[in-house]
C-alpha cells in the first residue's frame, strides 16, 4: 500500500518535472538555436558581443583605477597629516631658536656698530696727529741738518783757534 502511495505520489510529480527537465535539457540547444537565427539577422552580432566582453573588460579596469585613486587619496593624505606635523615642529623648536639668533645678531650688529663710531672718532685724531709728527719730523730734520752745520763750523774754528795756539805757542805736544 505504501508503494502504491509512493507511485500515485511520484506520477503528478513527473508531470510536473518533465516538461521542466526537458526545458533543461533544451536550453543549450535554444540558446545555439538563438544565436544562429542572430548570426543570421544580424552578422555583426559576434563582433558586438566581443565589444560588449572588452566594456566589461574595461569596466573592470575603472575599479581598479577608483581602488588606485583611494590609494592614492589616502596617501596624499598622510602626506598632508606629516607636512603638517612638520610645520608645527618648525614653529615649536626652531622658530625660538632662529628668534633668539635675530636678536642676538641685532645685538652684534649694534655693537659693531658702535665699535666703528669709536674707531671713525679715533680715526680724525690719528690724522691729525700724523700730520702734526710728519710736520715736527720734517722740523726736527731741518733742525738736525743746521745742527750738523753748526757742529761741522764748531769744528771748523776748534780746528783752526787750535791751529792759531799752535802757531803763537808752538806746538803743545
Amino acid at each position: 500500500m505504501a508503494r502504491a502511495i509512493l507511485i500515485l505520489l511520484l506520477f503528478p510529480l513527473a508531470f510536473y518535472l518533465a516538461p521542466r527537465a526537458v526545458a533543461l535539457v533544451r536550453t543549450p540547444t535554444n540558446l545555439n538555436e538563438s544565436l544562429d537565427h542572430g548570426r543570421a539577422y544580424n552578422p555583426r552580432i559576434v563582433v558586438i558581443a566581443d565589444h560588449e566582453r572588452n566594456t566589461l573588460a574595461a569596466l573592470a579596469a575603472l575599479d581598479r583605477m577608483d581602488a588606485a585613486l583611494a590609494r592614492v587619496r589616502r596617501t596624499d593624505a598622510e602626506v598632508a597629516d606629516q607636512l603638517r606635523a612638520l610645520v608645527g615642529q618648525i614653529r615649536i623648536q626652531v622658530q625660538p631658536v632662529l628668534n633668539q639668533t635675530n636678536a642676538q645678531v641685532g645685538d652684534l650688529l649694534g655693537s659693531l656698530d658702535d665699535l666703528e663710531g669709536q674707531l671713525n672718532s679715533l680715526t680724525d685724531p690719528v690724522h691729525r696727529i700724523g700730520g702734526t709728527v710728519i710736520g715736527d719730523r720734517e722740523d726736527l730734520g731741518r733742525i738736525l741738518a743746521q745742527a750738523h752745520l753748526i757742529a761741522g763750523e764748531v769744528h771748523r774754528a776748534r780746528e783752526s783757534a787750535r791751529s792759531g795756539a799752535d802757531n803763537v805757542a808752538g806746538p803743545s805736544r
